[in-house]
């Protein structure tokens, strides 16, 4: 399902579906849900990294850290860079809470980096 407005694509639902992402071939993201102001999530990538995934007006989709047991969280792409909040499923009934985040590779194309992670108001 895909909702436009004045034009540009802000919203998809996924139906079943499987693709790339970054190394990662045949990623299933049935249901995954992804939100852009712009439409860049399905210009520049292939979609929803996981169950929601937020992308903002400047993203590049970037995929450099994405892993394959990224699906049950909130995926945030922009500015050149990615972060993941959710959980990373082991064994049964085992489950890690995970708040990750990555640069893009050597901070191309700007060679700044690393970023950071900020907990509380600093």
């Amino acid at each position: 399902m895909d909702i436009r407005t004045f034009n540009v694509q802000r919203f998809r639902l996924n139906h079943t579906t499987s693709y790339t992402i970054g190394s990662f071939a045949t990623q299933a993201k049935n249901g995954a849900l992804g939100l852009s102001p712009n439409g860049t999530l399905w210009a520049n990538g292939p979609g929803p990294f996981s169950l929601l995934h937020l992308a903002d007006a400047d993203d590049n989709a970037q995929q450099f850290g994405f892993r394959d047991w990224q699906r049950n969280g909130i995926t945030f792409t922009g500015n050149a860079d990615q972060g993941y909040v959710g959980q990373k499923h082991g064994d049964l009934d085992f489950a890690e809470m995970v708040i990750q985040w990555s640069d893009n590779l050597d901070g191309i194309p700007l060679g700044r980096g690393p970023d950071e992670v900020r907990l509380g108001n600093n």
